[in-house]
């Protein structure tokens, strides 16, 4: 609640929707609430996978990620805006960018923002993290959490069928 409501975000990964879009569908759904749906907006097959530009809709907040093709380098990246401020989770998950608005000493009356904290993490792990986490919490915890990822796993696959009706 410190930087108020959610206003947007813009996610950007690499190797398809399947592989590294549903860890960064898994870290958007963690903070911004249930995944209510995928939109695929130029999307196309890629390696057994999807690539393109998905609209992205969760509880509190909507926004869009954009899966690229096959670069010769991994991408995941994540900016998420906020009323008062903005987090990036950038270089894979190994870092994390607070900015907070500030008094903009250019325009009298408006805010600007400025780097308040940079974080060095672990969040590139979060998939081995998430399952030590689990083993550690009790069934209640575990059980909402796998729901939340069999159901967004469920609309990636509903992603699958949009772009290639049978």
């Amino acid at each position: 609640d410190e930087f108020g409501k959610a206003l947007g975000f813009q996610g950007v990964c690499t190797k398809g929707l399947l592989h590294n879009g549903s860890h960064l569908l898994g870290v958007l759904s963690h903070f911004l609430g249930h995944l209510s749906a995928i939109k695929p907006f130029k999307a196309s097959h890629c390696n057994g996978d999807l690539c393109g530009e998905f609209g992205i809709s969760l509880k509190n907040g909507d926004g869009n990620i954009s899966v690229l093709r096959s670069p010769d380098y991994s991408l995941f990246e994540l900016t998420v805006w906020f009323e008062k401020g903005v987090v990036k989770i950038l270089e894979g998950g190994d870092k994390i960018e607070i900015y907070s608005r500030v008094p903009s000493s250019t325009y009298e009356g408006y805010f600007a923002l400025t780097l308040k904290e940079s974080i060095t993490t672990n969040l590139s792990r979060y998939a081995l993290d998430s399952v030590e986490f689990l083993i550690r919490e009790n069934d209640q915890t575990c059980n909402e959490i796998f729901k939340e990822h069999l159901h967004l796993h469920e609309l990636i696959f509903q992603a699958f069928i949009k772009v290639y009706p049978s």
